[in-house]
């Protein structure tokens, strides 16, 4: 292994807060879903269903009513600058910035319970849900179960196919499934990965891929690669590597390193043939890895359950908790916005923007909540 001992602790850093006084969009001190889009917009979702969207130095907040009360999963902004937003039984919506459209069971979409957004090469929007996969394309849904090739209903991560036809579907159980349209026809056909009983468990939390390449993260199966050009997998688990086989994440860095994120195993940078171990001898406190982020100066940004952020820059790891500012010490998303400003979302201590040496606090302190752990 390759362990990098080199902790520095931030100084006192200053910090502000803002609050639902003088922050009146800020309703929810739980952040769970961070997305920056197009003209470095900053779009928030929160465990109550609140949308916030931060742009020219200004939060603005919006009602949407079938959001209400409804913890938002997951948000992402196509290529017209739509926002998409899923969550728990809020069906999918589209929302322009001034009115919304909902697209539930009513109208034709699989299931109202969204884990996972994504949108493919052609502006299709991939949609998973817990009983099932819609595609959002020309104006329509289409549907897919296991009666028409998914191998598993519940989606847990979706990511595009590595030779770019179609999308590859990381289900709860039922490992991997290829969606891949056929050649001069607009008809979707799915099937099941071929080589999904070499995956050491067919809980798939995370997928990333490129044309080279797929990596997989299995809730229990540790890290799998699949090899386009010889159809060949390689895995790395706790019995040649990795300390834990819980994969909670994955992220590639700008040098196309794999970090992985695992829980009770710390974080794992995979760099060619090597593996570089960041746990508790090398500063990260905690062992349950939540968010990580790449940001456009290659650092890397590792959110825990319980220790705060850490940064991890040019071999040295860097600790962001509340003695340095930190509202919360559990982070919940990480997301870059304009400029290199970092936005960290937490449970209960409401949205983080770090710039330099600064902290700025966004939160609720109108209401009293206990922390529970998203």
């Amino acid at each position: 292994y390759g362990d990098h001992r080199d902790l520095h602790s931030f100084p006192t850093r200053r910090s502000s807060d803002l609050n639902s006084k003088n922050a009146p969009a800020f309703k929810d001190s739980f952040i769970t879903s961070l997305f920056c889009g197009v003209d470095d917009i900053l779009w928030i979702g929160t465990r109550t269903g609140g949308l916030i969207k931060y742009f020219d130095q200004k939060f603005s907040g919006y009602t949407i009513p079938e959001l209400n009360n409804k913890q938002i999963n997951s948000i992402i902004t196509d290529k017209q600058g739509i926002v998409w937003i899923g969550g728990s039984e809020t069906g999918l919506i589209k929302f322009d910035g001034k009115s919304e459209k909902v697209y539930s069971i009513q109208q034709g979409l699989i299931d109202n319970h969204i884990k996972s957004l994504f949108q493919d090469a052609n502006g299709g929007i991939w949609i998973g849900t817990v009983n099932g996969l819609s595609l959002f394309e020309s104006g329509k849904l289409t549907n897919f179960t296991v009666a028409n090739g998914l191998s598993f209903n519940y989606i847990r991560s979706i990511c595009a196919s590595p030779d770019g036809n179609g999308v590859w579907i990381g289900t709860n159980g039922g490992g991997i499934t290829i969606a891949k349209k056929l050649p001069g026809s607009k008809k979707i056909i799915l099937a099941s990965f071929d080589l999904n009983r070499q995956l050491l468990n067919g809980t798939v939390t995370s997928l990333i891929s490129d044309k080279e390449s797929v990596w997989i993260g299995m809730y229990g199966g540790g890290v799998a690669c699949y090899h386009p050009q010889t159809h060949l997998i390689s895995t790395l688990n706790s019995k040649n590597g990795l300390t834990s086989d819980l994969i909670l994440n994955l992220f590639k860095d700008k040098e196309k390193n794999i970090w992985i994120g695992a829980f009770a195993g710390g974080v794992f940078k995979l760099k060619k043939k090597s593996i570089f171990m960041l746990d508790k001898k090398s500063g990260l406190e905690s062992d349950v890895i939540l968010p990580v982020l790449c940001d456009s100066k290659g650092n890397i940004w590792i959110g825990t359950e319980e220790k705060g952020l850490y940064e991890y820059t040019n071999g040295k790891v860097k600790h962001f908790g509340k003695g340095q500012g930190l509202s919360n010490d559990i982070i919940l998303s990480i997301c870059e916005g304009d400029n290199g400003v970092i936005w960290v979302g937490t449970s209960g201590g409401g949205l983080n923007r770090i710039d330099g040496n600064r902290i700025t606090v966004i939160k609720d302190v109108s209401k009293r909540r206990k922390i529970v752990s998203a």
